[in-house]
């Protein structure tokens, strides 16, 4: 898990929790495996400041590089 600061912390419409951190991205909890989705994966930057969970379903968060719009599906982001 996370060894920095967490920022948010959300449950989308299909029921994954969302983390945010200041520090090492987001990370997703299905209710079996916790992932994680870093500049490895395509995020601008690992230090998040807020996150949003749109009603749509879409989650954006917001960075040091921007604001941008996070997926996870099928356990790939």
């Amino acid at each position: 898990m996370a060894q920095c600061s967490i920022t948010s912390i959300l449950r989308d419409i299909s029921g994954l929790i969302w983390i945010a951190t200041y520090g090492e991205g987001v990370y997703i909890y299905d209710n079996k495996t916790l992932y994680n989705i870093d500049a490895d994966d395509g995020l601008l930057s690992t230090d998040i400041y807020t996150m949003v969970a749109m009603k749509d379903g879409r989650i954006f968060v917001g960075t040091d590089a921007g604001i941008q719009e996070c997926g996870f599906k099928n356990n790939q982001n």
